[in-house]
């Protein structure tokens, strides 16, 4: 939780914003690698901790995967992916209100357009944004929950669902299912 972050912050941030800041990355990066390595050296036995303890970086070597970590960090870029077209849509919407005018009119009537098409506009588009952002997070919350969370543990083959008791004079049920005749 602090190797990366460091490294990150280490190579976009840099020292703009002051050698206090660097400071603090690479005590951060200090301390994140001791604890990377003290855990990688839990792992391994003998003569194979330092090897353990080298090959730990965000956990590949001890329980993670290394398919995995590739995983995470496609699944990450997608989620930025996501928020920088929802924030240029949104600047977007924004741009296209503010060019609504009518120059020819006069300041009151020119304000009035403004005002009534410029708001329809923003209405329209942030609300058009924020639904298609709320249907993101339900369609990926799904997503992982179904293919990620339930492929660790889910296993199919169960036997048929069967109703049981339902009876009724208009509805015919006909099982036709491969099991009827046992």
């Amino acid at each position: 939780m602090l190797f990366l972050p460091a490294i990150s912050a280490l190579l976009f941030i840099g020292t703009k914003w002051g050698g206090v800041f660097r400071v603090g990355y690479l005590a951060a990066l200090a301390v994140g690698l001791v604890l990377l390595v003290l855990g990688g050296a839990r792992q391994g036995k003998g003569g194979a901790k330092v090897v353990t303890a080298l090959v730990n970086l965000y956990g590949i070597q001890s329980s993670y995967g290394v398919g995995s970590f590739v995983g995470d960090v496609l699944s990450y870029s997608r989620l930025l992916a996501l928020a920088l077209t929802t924030a240029i849509l949104a600047s977007a919407f924004n741009m296209i209100a503010a060019l609504i005018k009518m120059p020819a009119a006069g300041f009151v009537v020119n304000l009035l357009v403004r005002v009534v098409l410029g708001g329809a506009v923003l209405l329209f588009g942030h609300l058009l944004n924020y639904f298609m952002g709320a249907m993101g997070g339900f369609i990926h919350a799904l997503r992982l929950t179904l293919l990620e969370f339930f492929g660790r543990f889910y296993e199919g083959g169960a036997p048929r669902f069967r109703r049981f008791g339902f009876s009724s004079e208009v509805v015919k049920i006909v099982d036709a299912s491969p099991t009827q005749g046992k």
